[in-house]
Formats: structure tokens, C-alpha cells, sequence
């Protein structure tokens, strides 16, 4: 097959759009949940770990979800200009 007859068809959907499947994000909540909270419990002594600050974890949050919502914001723009 030659690659200049080779068509594709190419879906950019803003992620946005899309929803996540209910247990893609069941699984990725629930990581999230007990990575915050393991340094919190005795486990963690076990493991070696030691408790962050309260108020470093929300500014952290923070951070993470102003990069996710302008990643977002530029995609958007981006596939505004260029059309596949």
C-alpha cells in the first residue's frame, strides 16, 4: 500500500468534550485520594513518609488545576486556528 493513497481520518475532540469513562474515573479519584492521604496514616511511618503542610497541598491543588485549565484554554485556541 502506498502511503500517499493511505487515508485517515483523524477526531480532535477538546478533552473538554469528552466525558471519562465512570470507571477511568472512579480508579483515578480514588489514586488521587489515597495519595493525599497516606502520609496521614500510619502507614506511613512504615514507608517512610512524613506529613506536607495542609496549606502546601491546597496551593499544589491549586497550581495543578490552573495548569489543566489553561492547557485546556490553549488547546482550544489552537484547534480554533487549525482545522485537520
Amino acid at each position: 500500500m502506498r502511503l500517499n493513497k493511505l487515508k485517515l481520518k483523524f477526531n480532535f475532540n477538546l478533552t473538554l468534550n469528552s466525558k471519562p469513562g465512570k470507571y477511568l474515573l472512579a480508579a483515578t479519584l480514588a489514586t488521587i485520594g489515597v495519595t493525599i492521604i497516606i502520609p496521614w496514616t500510619p502507614l506511613a511511618t512504615l514507608l517512610g513518609f512524613q506529613a506536607l503542610p495542609l496549606r502546601f497541598v491546597l496551593v499544589l491543588g491549586a497550581i495543578v488545576l490552573f495548569y489543566v485549565t489553561a492547557a485546556e484554554n490553549v488547546k482550544r485556541v489552537f484547534y480554533s486556528y487549525v482545522k485537520f
